[in-house]
C-alpha cells in the first residue's frame, strides 16, 4: 500500500463517522417529531395503554375517549420535564372545562422519585408509571424526554412533540383540536 492510499484510508473512517453523527442528529432534531413505534405516525389510532398509578388505580388511555387528550411522557431525572410539567398543570386546570384531559406517564423513574416530583410540582392530573419503559420506549418507540402526544376526541393520535412544550404552544395545539 502506498503512503498516499494509507493516508486516504486513515482519514476516511473519521469522515464517515462525522457524517453519520451529523445525519443522525439532523434526523432526530428535524421538526421535533418522534417516531411512534413500528411504522405508526400521527393520524393513527390511539395507543391502548394501561398503567399503574401511585394511588393503586389503573390509568387507561381508552377511558379518555370523548375528550381531547394530551399525554406527556416525563422522567424525574429530566430537567426540562420539570419545567414543562409546571405549564402542563396550569393548562390542565384551565382546559378541563373545555373537554381536555392531560395525563402524565413517568418513564424509567422509581415510584418514590415520581411521588416526589408530583408533590413538589403540585400536579393534580393522573400520572401512570412506566418504570421499565415498556409503553414509552418498547411499544411507542419514544426516545426523548419530555414527549407529548396529542389525541382528538375519537382517540386518534394527531400530533407529537419531543422536547419541552411551552404553555403557549400547548394551548395552541389544544385549541386546534377543540
Amino acid at each position: 500500500m502506498t503512503a498516499a492510499k494509507f493516508s486516504q484510508n486513515k482519514l476516511l473512517l473519521p469522515a464517515l463517522l462525522v457524517l453519520l453523527i451529523a445525519g443522525l442528529t439532523t434526523a432526530l432534531l428535524s421538526g421535533q417529531k418522534t417516531p411512534l413505534g413500528k411504522g405508526s405516525t400521527s393520524g393513527g389510532p390511539a395507543v391502548s395503554a394501561s398503567l399503574p398509578q401511585l394511588t393503586g388505580e389503573t390509568l387507561r388511555l381508552a377511558d379518555y375517549r370523548g375528550k381531547v387528550l394530551a399525554v406527556n411522557f416525563f422522567a424525574s431525572w429530566c430537567a426540562s420535564c420539570w419545567n414543562e410539567l409546571k405549564g402542563l398543570e396550569q393548562v390542565s386546570r384551565e382546559y378541563a372545562a373545555k373537554g381536555v384531559a392531560v395525563v402524565g406517564i413517568s418513564v424509567q423513574s422509581s415510584p418514590q422519585d415520581t411521588r416526589g416530583m408530583i408533590d413538589k410540582l403540585g400536579l393534580t392530573f393522573p400520572v401512570g408509571l412506566d418504570e421499565k419503559g415498556a409503553v414509552s420506549q418498547e411499544a411507542l418507540g419514544l426516545r426523548g424526554m419530555p414527549t407529548t402526544l396529542f389525541f382528538d376526541r375519537e382517540g386518534r393520535l394527531l400530533d407529537n412533540v419531543t422536547g419541552e412544550v411551552s404553555e403557549a404552544e400547548l394551548r395552541a395545539k389544544l385549541d386546534g383540536l377543540l
